[in-house]
């Protein structure tokens, strides 16, 4: 999997993409719930302009994060 470090070649989406990894980081005061309501909203907008559909989803914790 390529992440998407400025605007790469390599992981640019398109509209011939198949498949989206989405990461969104939280830091500081940035809550796990905060950051879960920001994906939630990146994918009703990528859902309702683009179509697809999700085949996963979460939040991964830093060690000792709650």
């Amino acid at each position: 999997m390529d992440y998407n470090y400025r605007d790469a070649l390599r992981s640019l989406v398109s509209e011939e993409t198949k498949n989206l990894c989405i990461n969104i980081d939280g830091v500081y005061e940035i809550t796990p719930t905060m950051v879960l309501k920001t994906l939630d909203e990146t994918i009703a907008i990528i859902t309702k302009y683009c179509g697809g559909k999700v085949t996963e989803k979460g939040i991964i914790l830093a060690h000792g994060q709650t």
